[in-house]
């Protein structure tokens, strides 16, 4: 074993006493013990900045880019309008200074064909804004006329100023 002196408990305070160790096995002993120290930490390290590396590049690599960024408005329209014909939405957008009174477009198209006409704007409008909505109804009429038949949008405005003349009539004091 390990020669070393043995001091007594009283003097350092402890209950079992202590060897002061004087032997070069002890101190390779114990350098061993520190290089094992050494390399479990350096491992630690290693492995927390792989994760950390690991964890930044998942990120950027998943990270959505914005779809303004990366169409016209007029592209961005059409995949709006992809995305509610996929979801079973059949929408005409309108912009303009708001019509007040009795409108039958509206009422024949989501009456007879589940179609809504949905104001986005008021007369103020962008570039932006009218490229989006060309975008838009574009794709939807081409839906609507491919679920109800070429020209229907004509047809249903041409039934609509009828249904409208025919209001104005009975109610001549209400078509301001």
């Amino acid at each position: 074993m390990f020669r070393g002196k043995e001091i007594p408990s009283n003097q350092i305070g402890a209950d079992r006493p202590v060897r002061i160790i004087r032997s070069w096995a002890a101190v390779e002993l114990i350098g061993d013990e520190m290089k094992k120290l050494t390399l479990g930490i350096l491992v630690a390290l290693l492995t927390f900045a792989v994760g950390i590396a690991a964890g930044k590049a998942w990120f950027f690599s998943h990270r959505q880019v914005s779809i303004h960024k990366l169409v016209s408005p007029y592209e961005k329209g059409e995949m709006e309008a992809a995305r509610d014909i996929g979801a079973g939405k059949l929408i005409i957008r309108t912009y303009g200074e708001p019509i007040v009174g009795y409108y039958p477009d509206k009422e024949i198209l989501a009456k007879d064909y589940g179609v809504e006409l949905k104001a986005v704007a008021g007369c103020v409008v962008s570039e932006e804004l009218v490229e989006n909505v060309r975008g838009y109804n574009e794709a939807q009429q081409a839906e609507i006329e491919r679920r109800f038949g070429e020209g229907i949008l004509g047809k249903v405005e041409r039934q609509a100023q009828q249904v409208y003349k025919e209001y104005v009539k009975r109610h001549p004091n209400r078509h301001e």
